[in-house]
């Protein structure tokens, strides 16, 4: 059974939303699958998914200016809640920008949305199999690290 995000809002309200939304990231967050997941634009504003997101992946915010989000939800069918029975959408989004700034601007790249190119996701995603590759090394580091810590506290042992 799935449930569109208007149903889940109108079931929970939207804290019993975002928490279901945390759950799902946690979810494929677990399975440790190279992924790309594409989040709503209030995902890395709640509770904390932006530490989350950041501590297992790369972050691109795809940054689009006013005009640009009216636009795009103009051509859009889905429902969003968030949005409904707002008579200045302009208005409301350039305050929903400003509230989420501290958030957005926390990703690790952060694209104009009038801007996107292969090559930039090239790029993006270049610097993520090397930030993989890094990550991987800093744990073999580790691991030798604490064998070396053990062969040395089990030898002690045998001496004493």
């Amino acid at each position: 059974m799935s449930f569109s995000i208007a149903d889940l809002f109108k079931e929970y309200d939207e804290s019993g939303f975002r928490e279901r939304e945390q759950k799902c990231l946690q979810q494929v967050i677990k399975q440790k699958q190279t992924a790309i997941v594409a989040c709503g634009g209030g995902t890395p504003c709640h509770l904390d998914n932006m530490a989350l997101m950041k501590g297992n992946g790369t972050v691109v915010y795809i940054k689009a200016n006013t005009t640009q989000l009216v636009a795009n939800i103009g051509r859009s069918k889905e429902v969003r809640p968030l949005l409904e029975g707002q008579n200045n959408l302009g208005e409301y989004l350039d305050n929903l920008l400003a509230q989420r700034y501290v958030y957005y601007e926390q990703a690790d790249h952060i694209l104009p949305a009038n801007d996107i190119s292969l090559a930039t996701f090239d790029q993006i995603i270049s610097s993520c199999i090397n930030r993989q590759w890094q990550q991987a090394q800093r744990w073999r580091h580790d691991a030798e690290r604490l064998r070396r810590r053990f062969n040395e506290a089990f030898w002690v042992e045998e001496l004493g």
